[in-house]
């Protein structure tokens, strides 16, 4: 995912990402974390502030609750990606009818389990 979504498609999204942590440091001496820089100004919009339209926006626990779902949303998606696309229905089938012959495999060996 974008780390610097528009302002414009997704302002709630872009507002908690101005709220991690950069991962390059800044060499200004006037840089402070907590007062990002403000975007370019071909970036500006949308023209309200976002806090001002969602109060609860500046509550800490509602920050870090809305970073917690962005983290896992991220991790569970990474974890989709490494498994790779879904099996076909056949495949399924298939899989489901080997394990059912391993169990029976097993049932017949070991008829008191």
């Amino acid at each position: 995912m974008d780390a610097n979504p528009t302002n414009t498609k997704f302002p709630i999204l872009s507002y908690v990402m101005s709220k991690f942590p950069t991962v390059n440091r800044s060499h200004s001496p006037d840089f402070d974390i907590k007062q990002p820089q403000p975007p370019p100004s071909a970036v500006l919009e949308p023209v309200f502030e976002l806090t001002e339209r969602m109060p609860y926006l500046n509550d800490h626990e509602l920050i870090s609750s809305m970073r917690e779902a962005f983290v896992d949303v991220s991790r569970t998606r990474s974890i989709l990606k490494t498994l790779g696309d879904c099996p076909d229905h056949e495949f399924v089938d298939i899989a489901r009818s080997r394990l059912a012959e391993i169990e029976s495999h097993f049932k017949y060996k070991c008829p008191h389990t």
